[in-house]
């Protein structure tokens, strides 16, 4: 299916991009109006998720101009309460930020043109990705005393790794289940940490077998909530060192995807991430501190 996705973000878009991507669709972005109308006339996109508001202007004016002979249909991407129009045939649907993964795909896949008997059985095959389900069991470990509990997720201020080290120790001896995501080799980091049970997502800036590329946000993401939907225990994922993965992509592409991760596995599992707080804006702290809290080691 032809798709266009047209938000301001970048790093939505791109997150949005990566998903439908995965699912075999053929994505084209636009940031602006004026893009999203050549990119209409062009593309001929059969489906358009289109940002409610972009460049700070309502996007009701644009809806009501699109003529019904390009043969795109909407679906809108919405914050909180807002209402969408229900006297436009043009508009087919809507997603509430923050979205899920599967808010997009059943969005895109529930106004597909080939039914379902008759999809290629290749395409079947492709992995899906799945999210939490609220009806999951997930063992709780014991509360500790003081603080540092699992359920609360943490940001780690700090020029290089260290502190984060002793807030994975403290969950591996809690018994948690425990992904780090680093950029360093398995080896050299699991020393480093010097924790048992301690597993890894690899990332890197260049091509590597079993690795995913810094500027792949989207399946850095999906292998997040992979993991946080199938882990079987207390699942904590931690983010080594985010300094890198911002240095590569810029602070606003990455802050999107923690914040999307953070809202979609709620307090069912504990994230946790190390920063150069001077790459942070007094924004960006306040979006983090809605969900996160500082922490300093209490050893």
């Amino acid at each position: 299916m032809k798709v266009l996705i047209v938000d301001d973000n970048v790093a939505i878009r791109e997150i949005i991009a990566e998903i439908l991507t995965v699912d075999g669709c053929e994505i084209r972005q636009a940031g602006t109006i004026s893009d999203a109308i050549r990119e209409i006339e062009e593309f001929r996109p059969e489906i358009t998720l289109l940002d409610t508001i972009v460049e700070g202007r309502s996007t009701i004016g644009f809806i009501d101009s699109l003529d019904e002979s390009f043969g795109t249909k909407l679906i809108l991407l919405v914050n909180g309460k807002e209402q969408i129009p229900r006297d436009t045939p043009l508009i087919i649907g809507s997603i509430k930020k923050p979205f899920k993964s599967s808010d997009i795909l059943d969005a895109i896949r529930g106004h597909g043109k080939i039914p379902k008997d008759k999809i290629d059985p290749i395409k079947k095959e492709r992995p899906k990705i799945r999210f939490i389900s609220k009806t999951k069991p997930v063992v709780v470990p014991d509360e500790p005393e003081g603080v540092t509990k699992f359920g609360k997720s943490y940001v780690v201020f700090e020029d290089s790794p260290n502190e984060i080290y002793n807030l994975v120790r403290f969950f591996s001896s809690n018994m948690c289940d425990i992904k780090v995501v680093t950029a360093e080799r398995k080896k050299t980091i699991a020393d480093k940490i010097n924790a048992p049970s301690v597993d890894f997502i690899e990332i890197s800036q260049k091509p590597r077998e079993g690795c995913i590329l810094y500027n792949k946000l989207g399946s850095l993401m999906h292998a997040v909530m992979n993991f946080i939907t199938e882990s079987t225990t207390s699942p904590v994922v931690v983010f080594e060192d985010l300094s890198k993965l911002v240095e590569v992509n810029g602070l606003n592409p990455v802050i999107t995807m923690i914040y999307q991760i953070l809202t979609s596995a709620g307090k069912r599992c504990t994230i946790a991430i190390s920063i150069k707080e001077t790459l942070l804006t007094d924004k960006d702290k306040q979006l983090l501190f809605k969900f996160m809290e500082p922490y300093t080691s209490e050893e």
